[in-house]
């Protein structure tokens, strides 16, 4: 399992399409995303399939992350938080 945390330093136009991104075509939350991906498979299926939305609506701005880090996961736990 592998996971990803992306960063990014918007400015003000940026913000809100960014904001409009993740609401519209990811999932509501903050500007940081983590992605965790089963294995290095399906991180490339994922970053193809988002190269093709980009390809598909070229002038839709889009803010760039400022800096992607990817981290391999090599145990988890599950416990839920105040038991």
């Amino acid at each position: 399992m592998y996971a990803q945390v992306i960063r990014f330093e918007d400015g003000p136009s940026d913000l809100d399409d960014g904001i409009t991104h993740v609401l519209d075509e990811v999932v509501a939350g903050v500007r940081l995303s983590v992605i965790l991906f089963e294995d290095e498979d399906a991180a490339q299926a994922m970053f193809a399939a988002v190269g093709e939305r980009r390809a598909a609506d070229p002038d839709r701005n889009r803010p760039k992350p400022v800096s992607a880090t990817r981290f391999e996961i090599y145990a988890s736990t599950q416990r839920k938080i105040g038991a």
